[in-house]
């Protein structure tokens, strides 16, 4: 099957050192290893984490299925000539803060009347599109095999004596959430580790890094003991995923439902807390018997070859 992900909105397409674009291209990659023709199609490639195959700028007018990868992307294609590719909508999630949910709807409509595949890569997302009468089928983008092998390094055993090691990533998108408050109370009764954008100039963290390679951010994640997931509004939340896998515990805001953790963070999985006194508590006694049990529910979830596959098949069928 030749498939595009479409990603060449003049605003919000392109290629850019996020999440999203990691996805992709990862799962372009996994599409090609399992023998399908994948590519992406955008005009701005400013993704540098990793050496990949540059973006196409044409659509290609061969394509079986071209895959919107965010609303406005999809709300751009639909009006776009395609030929006779079919169209489908890779959600991670739907951005509303791209467009109004009103706005996104038509458009979504709009494709479910070309009989497009609407996917999600996320439970809640899935559950939240079906509740609005939108059909839509869960497409995990998969954990990569390399995360399922990577223990904790046997120079920096997990130590069960404080001050613990706590991690987060930092954002300045509201999106992510703010462990800030968490800080304040805790203080240096732990140590605090973040990595994000170098651009953050309030570092109080005790240490901070930012544009880690694989290696280095398998690295960062065997120093942690902790990993605080306060985010909202996330399709998948790959960080939390990835800081289980190397075994650290994870701290979970319960009343971010859309936070992107729902998939492998429950009650016996991870450290949930409902206002910052209970997450004080996690944080001076944590549970650290919930990481096997949220290692078993990210392997149960698969990897990106299995994921892409099970795509193809959604793809594929009428």
């Amino acid at each position: 099957m030749k498939i595009a992900f479409y990603a060449d909105h003049p605003y919000y397409g392109q290629l850019a050192n996020n999440g999203g674009t990691r996805t992709i291209l990862l799962s372009v990659k996994a599409l090609r290893e399992l023998g399908h023709d994948a590519c992406v199609v955008a005009h701005k490639d400013r993704f540098t984490w990793f050496s990949h195959d540059k973006p196409v700028r044409e659509m290609p007018k061969d394509a079986d299925v071209i895959v919107a990868v965010s609303i406005s992307d999809l709300d751009q294609l639909i009006h776009a000539d395609h030929g006779d590719a079919r169209l489908a909508y890779w959600a991670r999630p739907v951005e509303t803060w791209q467009m109004p949910w009103e706005h996104a709807e038509m458009a979504l409509r709009k494709l479910m009347k070309r009989h497009g595949r609407i996917m999600a890569n996320s439970g809640w997302q899935v559950a939240d599109l079906v509740s609005k009468e939108v059909p839509c089928t869960l497409i995990h983008a998969g954990m990569d095999p390399c995360w399922e092998e990577r223990k904790r390094a046997p120079d920096r055993p997990r130590r069960y004596a404080g001050p613990f090691v706590v991690g987060w990533q930092h954002s300045m998108k509201l999106r992510k959430g703010s462990v800030d408050k968490l800080h304040n109370q805790v203080g240096k009764e732990a140590v605090w580790m973040a990595f994000g954008s170098e651009s953050w100039k309030d570092k109080w963290a005790d240490h901070y890094s930012s544009n880690l390679t694989s290696e280095e951010l398998v690295a960062w994640y065997n120093h942690c003991d902790i990993f605080v997931c306060p985010n909202t509004h996330e399709g998948f939340y790959n960080c939390g995923a990835e800081a289980a896998l190397c075994g650290c515990a994870l701290l979970v805001d319960a009343r971010q439902a859309k936070g992107g953790t729902s998939d492998y963070a429950t009650t016996d999985s991870a450290m949930m807390y409902r206002d910052t006194a209970e997450a004080v508590k996690w944080l001076r006694k944590p549970d650290f018997g919930k990481i096997p049990v949220a290692q078993a529910k990210l392997r149960a979830i698969g990897d990106r070859k299995t994921n892409m596959a099970r795509m193809v098949e959604v793809l594929s069928a009428d």
